[in-house]
């Protein structure tokens, strides 16, 4: 084999491993907590039914009112709100968190969210928790 053919057929090689690698994830609707980073809102408790993922800010979700579970799947704290542009009744959630049921006693905050707010840190200072 020539130096040429080696070569190419190493950069072929290469090529087809690169490809793989950063190959595009799957469809929005397959994806689970641990597939993609990012905060997990559920429709249901324990983490069943529709889900969205959130991997920025944004002040009206479009998923208002239906979030029973939530999964914090990133290095970085958010804040969940009930009404939509930050405002309201908050809880921040921790990196790597999850919490079964919203509707539990303690957080009474069953299909409430309206905006999510991710922080530029890991801790949740200045807000109450989930935990």
């Amino acid at each position: 084999m020539s130096r040429l053919t080696r070569t190419i057929t190493c950069l072929a090689a290469a090529a087809a491993v690169a490809g793989t690698i950063t190959a595009a994830p799957a469809a929005h609707a397959e994806l689970k907590p641990g597939e993609w980073a990012g905060l997990y809102l559920y429709d249901d408790s324990w983490y069943e039914g529709e889900h969205r993922v959130f991997t920025y800010s944004n002040g009206s979700i479009g998923f208002s009112d239906r979030a029973s579970s939530i999964v914090n799947n990133t290095w970085l704290a958010w804040v969940v709100y009930d009404d939509r542009d930050f405002r309201d009744r908050r809880y921040c959630i921790r990196p790597w968190e999850k919490v079964d049921v919203l509707g539990a006693p303690q957080w009474k905050f069953n299909d409430k969210i309206s905006s999510v707010q991710l922080l530029n840190s890991y801790n949740c200072d200045g807000y109450p928790t989930f935990s």
